[in-house]
């Protein structure tokens, strides 16, 4: 069975791999980016913390319907773009929620968690509170 959790953030993702590193490092982090973010469609691959691993990436903007979507969800304050990071498992999960709580501390994106319920915002400091544990089962592992 998949989790999800949904990113929101302003404009085009303008993060490149390097500036996603280091602010992956910044929250206790260390990770190969093999590929851009921005240009994920599908399974996006990274290593993190000696792992290898990675997540299903799913990105979108709201266009034409973001009136609609924003009237249903005041807290996206303008957060027209969106991505949905889909994982199974503890490995997969832990880098879905790093890279996740990276990009809310870079631009400010704000982070849905489906995987503890309905309509349950993460902050950046939750989110990498929950990548930390969930790779840290991953890691004790045999």
């Amino acid at each position: 069975m998949s989790d999800e959790i949904d990113v929101y953030w302003r404009g085009h993702l303008a993060i490149d791999g390097p500036t996603l590193r280091a602010a992956l490092a910044a929250l206790g982090f260390e990770a190969i980016i093999l590929h851009e973010l921005s240009e994920a469609k599908g399974f996006w691959p990274l290593e993190i913390a000696g792992l290898r691993t990675g997540f299903e990436v799913y990105v979108s903007n709201f266009g034409e319907g973001f009136e609609a979507v924003s009237k249903e969800m005041p807290e996206l304050d303008g957060r027209d773009h969106t991505a949905t990071f889909r994982f199974f498992g503890d490995t997969e999960g832990g880098a879905a929620f790093a890279v996740a709580a990276a990009l809310a501390k870079l631009g400010g994106a704000l982070i849905l968690d489906r995987h503890a319920g309905v309509g349950i915002w993460a902050s950046s400091e939750e989110a990498a509170a929950k990548a930390h544990g969930m790779i840290r089962r991953e890691s004790d592992r045999p």
